[in-house]
């Protein structure tokens, strides 16, 4: 037998959750709000149905070079926060993606095509990594870093909006000593 199914009166029909945001009661990152910026839909299914497609091995690849950036970057300038020059910074930042990429994927072995490309791709922006640093250390007068990777979480009316601070660099100044 059949059932025939009959739509629901308003009375029956039971009010689904609400998915709007309640302003008050989230902390946001930023990727969360460029994610609803692009498309509230997508939003609503992963961030707050938690509904996400399966994850391979290929989605994961920029999270994954992504974090292996920023660790590398961190191994390396925790120890040495003024070595900046190219040719230092080139084989430095090599050994800091290894330690990074054994850190954050002990499960991918070194000759999996993954782990290879991650090396290679990296590779590909430590000669970038010289220049942009002499260029942030002319702009903070040669301040050297001593954080990395520090979390922070900024209220913003109802709205808490989380990340973490890549590094944070200051110079001491002592304004007596200009007179």
């Amino acid at each position: 037998p059949h059932r025939v199914l009959k739509p629901l009166s308003p009375a029956q029909a039971a009010p689904v959750e609400n998915f709007l945001l309640p302003l008050g009661e989230k902390t946001l990152s930023a990727s969360q709000l460029e994610s609803y910026g692009r498309c509230p839909t997508q939003y609503l299914f992963n961030n707050r149905l938690r509904l996400q497609s399966p994850r391979t091995l290929e989605r994961t690849f920029p999270l994954l070079f992504g974090e292996l950036v920023h660790r590398a970057l961190e191994l390396w300038f925790q120890k040495h926060p003024e070595k900046c020059d190219e040719p230092t910074l080139r084989a430095g930042l090599s050994q800091s993606c290894d330690h990074a990429l054994a850190e954050i994927a002990p499960w991918l072995e070194a000759s999996h095509p993954m782990a290879v490309t991650l090396r290679a791709q990296f590779k590909k922006i430590t000669a970038a990594v010289a220049s942009l640093e002499n260029q942030v250390r002319t702009i903070s007068g040669g301040a050297l870093p001593f954080a990395f990777e520090s979390d922070f979480v900024i209220q913003v009316g109802p709205v808490a909006l989380r990340g973490k601070i890549d590094r944070i660099a200051y110079e001491v100044i002592d304004h007596r000593a200009q007179f």
